[in-house]
């Protein structure tokens, strides 16, 4: 292998630890890399969560009963709709890996949590 290349592949590891691992779906990036790596959606020129607020500032009656998030990942929609609805007694996600299921709920404080690992 060339010296050089070797070099600059030590150096990207050095600069993105996360290009090192190499998992399957159970044993995903970890949430901290996750986050880093996933870039906004760019949709007419605004994020995928600035059309995600202004959804949730249109709405009439914000008194719902419950929420329930699908795949909740690192809880990227969460944190937006947290600063619409304040009340996290009926908030509830799904998601299939427990790195991100313990993330969010230490993150939002949200009391019921699902894992669908094994399903």
């Amino acid at each position: 292998m060339d010296l050089t290349y070797h070099n600059k592949i030590l150096e990207l590891h050095k600069k993105y630890p996360w290009l090192k691992i190499t998992t399957t779906i159970e044993d995903y990036i970890a949430p901290k890399y996750y986050d880093q790596l996933l870039k906004d959606y760019i949709f007419s020129g605004k994020t995928d969560l600035r059309l995600f607020e202004e959804y949730l500032e249109i709405i009439p009656h914000k008194d719902f009963l419950n929420v329930l998030e699908l795949g909740c990942g690192s809880g990227r929609a969460m944190s937006v709709f947290l600063n619409y609805f304040k009340d996290k007694k009926n908030c509830q996600v799904l998601e299939k890996l427990n790195h991100f299921l313990l993330l969010v709920k230490e993150k939002f404080l949200i009391k019921l949590l699902v894992n669908l690992a094994g399903v």
